[in-house]
């Protein structure tokens, strides 16, 4: 049910172009590893054919982590909603998230080799609200490689 609670939540947030109604707290990207995850690719700018990217990463899932369940959901962040980013769910935890993300690395699928994808990165429900609210990709893959890879 949580899941479902956020992605509601999502909706709203991206409906309104990323608009944000409150400021996003001071503290900025949290560190939650216990908390559950989702793994992010974040397309390349003006990739064209977004389908056929949601298509090429659905087909992927299906063929290797079918048992898993996995679901993949597509958004628009941004205030012109031209940040077009892919987001695997639901993972536990950041280790599962992290553990998956590196199987996906190593396979090296079709995706990833197309260029379709700047780059990818783990991600809590909460951190992900906050880009949502503010996309500071930036800052947030700066938090990713800062908490998660170093």
């Amino acid at each position: 049910m949580k899941k479902l609670l956020i992605s509601s939540v999502l909706v709203g947030v991206l409906a309104m172009g990323g608009a944000s109604q409150e400021a996003p707290r001071s503290s900025g990207f949290v560190f939650e590893p216990d908390t559950p995850h989702k793994v992010m690719l974040v397309l390349q700018a003006g990739w064209s054919d977004e389908p056929e990217a949601r298509a090429a990463v659905a087909r992927y899932l299906y063929e290797h982590y079918r048992a898993e369940k996995l679901e993949l959901h597509q958004f628009q962040l941004g205030r012109e909603r031209n940040l077009a980013v892919l987001v695997i769910q639901p993972f536990d935890s950041a280790q599962e998230a992290l553990t998956f993300r590196e199987w996906m690395l190593e396979r090296n699928p079709d995706f990833l080799q197309m260029g379709i994808t700047a780059w990818t990165a783990v991600i809590s429900d909460e951190n992900f609200l906050r880009l949502a609210q503010e996309p500071r990709l930036d800052a947030y893959r700066r938090f990713f490689r800062q908490h998660f890879l170093d």
